[in-house]
């Protein structure tokens, strides 16, 4: 299995990163505006791109301000199956974002695209 792993660096402490990855007006700033989710392991979280392209992600994992973990259920095929996990660390002021999206069954060319645009149909 293939993973995706981005390191950022982010200039404001972690729990203000928190909330932009598990609030909806959060996730509506910067991946969405059509983002559904509520801060609750077991919830389903909802993503819309427009009329063509939507995913479901179950949240498995909250631990504030540190861990998020998210499933696919629903999306495309490559998704499906596959986790997100964004893991915070305060440096000072700042926050180190490990981005890790895994457990693709292989690498295709939607793989390679989902490393920078995450959107793709």
């Amino acid at each position: 299995m293939a993973d995706i792993r981005h390191l950022v660096i982010i200039d404001v402490p972690p729990d203000t990163v928190y909330d932009a990855i598990t609030r909806e007006e959060g996730l509506r700033g910067w991946w969405t505006p059509e983002a559904f989710a509520q801060q609750e392991v077991g919830s389903i979280a909802e993503f819309k791109f427009g009329e063509g392209y939507h995913n479901k992600m179950r949240v498995l994992r909250l631990e504030p301000p540190a861990l998020v973990e998210w499933e696919c259920l629903e999306g495309d095929p490559e998704w499906v199956g596959t986790r997100f996990l964004l893991d915070l660390e305060a440096d000072g002021r700042s926050t180190i974002l490990r981005f890790s999206h895994g457990r693709w069954r292989k690498v295709t060319d939607f793989f390679a695209s989902a490393t920078t645009d995450g959107a793709s149909t």
